[in-house]
Order: structure tokens, then sequence, then C-alpha cells
């Protein structure tokens, strides 16, 4: 009896600490950026990103239950950015600018 209460609360509750893979690039191609992602599934989140170019970048973004999220991150660099994505499973693409310049945008379990 015990444990079925124990399966039946840990089935309900959210699912924390999602690890995945992202991939930011310019679009004119001049820069990859490729890091992770932590967070709960639907909720907030720490994005870590790595440039081809040597600067790290860091941020938070929040996941909303209607497959939308937004992020904001500052690099090592000086520079800061945005993203806006929607997402489908263990999936996320969107666009948002870095610094000014336009950026793509992929979270997935292999970051491609």
């Amino acid at each position: 009896m015990i444990a079925a209460i124990g399966c039946s609360l840990a089935a309900c509750a959210p699912i924390h600490d999602i690890k995945l893979y992202a991939t930011a690039s310019l679009k004119d191609g001049s820069e990859v950026f490729r890091g992770t992602t932590h967070g709960q599934a639907y909720g907030n989140g720490v994005l870590s990103l790595q440039s081809d170019k040597g600067a790290t970048c860091v941020g938070t973004y929040g996941h909303n239950a209607d497959r939308s999220g937004f992020g904001m991150f500052e690099c090592s660099d000086g520079r800061s950015g945005n993203v806006t994505f929607a997402t489908s499973g263990f999936r996320a693409t969107g666009d948002g600018e870095i610094a000014g310049a336009p950026i793509t945008f992929i979270v997935s379990r292999t970051g491609r």
C-alpha cells in the first residue's frame, strides 16, 4: 500500500532538472553557441552557452504550459541577448538576438 501511494505521488510530481542541449547561431553563420539547459518541464530554468569565438553566456528562461517560452542571457564579452521559442516534446525552436544580431535557437536531446 505504501509503495502504491509513493508511486502515485511520484507520478503527480512535476519533472525537475531536465537537461537538454542547446545550439544558437547567428543567422549570418559567423558564430555558433553550444551548451545546455537545466530546468523543469514547464517552468523556469537556466541556460548556459559557449561561443565558438570564446564567450561564455548564461541566463534564464521561462517555459509555459502553452508551449511557448522566453529567455534572456548575458555573455562574458559584454553582449546580451534574448530568445523566444515554441516547444514540442523535448524540442524547442525559436529566434532571438544577441547584441542586436539575429540568431536562431534550438534545444533538444542532441542540440540539433
